[in-house]
């Protein structure tokens, strides 16, 4: 991710394998090396809040850290669930973190999990009648619309995510 504050460059990315590297151009080397690792192992998803100095990354199966990047404290979430690179997305303007919760195998089916500011984690159970993960996420940014696309190639959109939580199906006869 690349954060939005314009007085410095500042990206994060998650590596497979390999960590999650951060770099700052005010505090950081002119290119990246490995003292710019925040957390080891398996990299995955990161994120940036557009309102907080907060920075969000993901390990496998829905581990989280977030970071206060002003304070250097970080808080730690472990939901053992999802896949092992698991989709998400993250609602800077309302602090949370939408991820899916489905195994590979389908069990955990028809959920993701939300994560809120406080860092504590809730399932939220959808009703699109499929049993494959949700590989991809995206918050809408000008609603309270939730975006989820299928490993099968199904395409949702949840309206209202967290309160009425309404699923429609939007994939269509065009789709491969």
């Amino acid at each position: 991710d690349i954060s939005p504050n314009l007085e410095n460059i500042e990206v994060v990315g998650g590596l497979q394998d390999n960590g999650t590297l951060y770099f700052n151009s005010d505090t950081s080397e002119p290119s990246l090396t490995i003292n710019d690792m925040i957390t080891g192992g398996d990299g995955a998803y990161c994120f940036f809040d557009n309102n907080d100095p907060i920075l969000i990354t993901s390990t496998y199966y829905n581990a989280w850290y977030r970071f206060n990047i002003e304070t250097n404290e970080f808080d730690y979430e472990n939901n053992s669930s999802g896949v092992f690179i698991n989709p998400s997305d993250y609602d800077s303007e309302n602090n949370i973190l939408y991820a899916n919760k489905v195994r590979f195998n389908g069990t955990q089916n028809n959920r993701i999990i939300k994560i809120e500011d406080d860092f504590d984690a809730s399932t939220i159970q959808l009703n699109t009648n499929t049993s494959v993960y949700f590989s991809s996420l995206k918050v809408s940014p000008n609603n309270s619309n939730l975006f989820l696309g299928t490993q099968s190639g199904r395409l949702y959109k949840v309206n209202n995510i967290g309160e009425s939580n309404n699923v429609e199906e939007i994939t269509d006869n065009n789709f491969p």
